[in-house]
């Protein structure tokens, strides 16, 4: 783009967007919400205003009904795979399969949540019954409406805003309680009095509690498996590998030790080499240890004259 001699480069704006929302579980306090690129050049907030069906993520809340049913983390459930007729469905023929495709037989539940299996779930939800799902999911704030009592649930198949999805996961974080988010804590004008204040309420103090505590620490127990050795896990960085520092005289030590021999004819001698045992040992502890570097380095002046004499 040209004007009065002056020469401008359009920048290229991505055409898919996402979105970003950050909230405290014991408030509900939004920490952070960026819900688009540009606001000049697209008002909509994908955090608010975007429905998207959640997938995997709503997982949790299926298995949360499951404890609630009499499930444990410890409840073996087959990885097998699951065919409905379309006499079943009332449409077409339905064959779910795993994000691998792969079946790995009977699992605990843990395991099961940490590898994201979509055989167990589906399973789960057909033990404690879809209809009861679809009402047990109300407690974190979703909408029934919006979540059909269909064994596709298990899967995500329902539709939810990143706002929901942020404030129900807080339930687990806070203990059961249910927080409702909020942006501003308060508004005060040029002389500092106080116009609005925002009513917050606390986890354990006002704020709704909709699942037992117990519930909750299991559930957050099992999702820390989810990011320690389930499918988040792949998603995190290598860890760097850490080099020790090493001066030259623990290098120079590390290569060889000499063990202290019997003298021989009034002397000592060299021996033989050996590796090293303790690379760390203490400067101090060398001469009066099992190895001693005089035999390699020459004897120091206070034994030379003692041999001497």
């Amino acid at each position: 783009m040209q004007r009065e001699g002056k020469t401008w480069q359009i920048a290229q704006l991505p055409e898919i967007e996402s979105a970003f929302v950050s909230l405290d579980p014991q408030d509900g306090a939004i920490r952070a919400l960026v819900g688009g690129f540009d606001f000049g050049r697209n008002k909509f907030n994908h955090v608010t205003q975007a429905w998207r069906q959640p997938g995997s993520s709503f997982k949790p809340f299926i298995y949360s009904a499951a404890l609630e049913k009499g499930f444990t983390p410890a409840t073996v459930i087959p990885d097998e795979p699951v065919v409905l007729e379309a006499e079943e469905t009332g449409s077409q023929r339905w064959e779910p399969k795993n994000y691998d495709g792969k079946f790995e037989g009977p699992m605990r539940l843990r395991t099961a949540l940490a590898k994201s299996k979509n055989m167990v779930s589906i399973r789960i939800l057909d033990a404690i019954g879809a209809k009861y799902a679809q009402e047990y999911v109300t407690r974190f704030g979703f909408d029934a409406e919006r979540h059909p009592p269909y064994l596709t649930m298990a899967l995500g198949a329902g539709s939810v805003t990143m706002w929901q999805l942020a404030r129900a996961y807080s339930v687990f974080a806070n203990g059961g309680y249910l927080v409702q988010p909020y942006f501003i804590h308060k508004i005060v004008d040029d002389r500092g009095n106080v116009l609005a204040l925002a009513e917050a309420h606390r986890a354990g103090d006002e704020a709704l509690r909709v699942i037992d505590a117990r519930n909750a620490f299991i559930m957050d127990n099992m999702m820390q498996d989810v990011t320690r050795i389930g499918t988040a896990a792949r998603a995190r960085p290598p860890r760097a590998q850490r080099h020790r520092r090493q001066n030259r005289h623990h290098q120079r030590v590390r290569r060889c030790l000499v063990r202290r021999l019997p003298t021989r004819a009034g002397g000592d001698f060299l021996g033989g080499l050996r590796p090293a045992q303790d690379a760390r040992q203490k400067p101090d502890r060398w001469r009066g240890g099992a190895a001693d570097l005089g035999l390699v380095h020459g004897k120091d002046p206070e034994r030379r004259s003692r041999d001497a004499a």
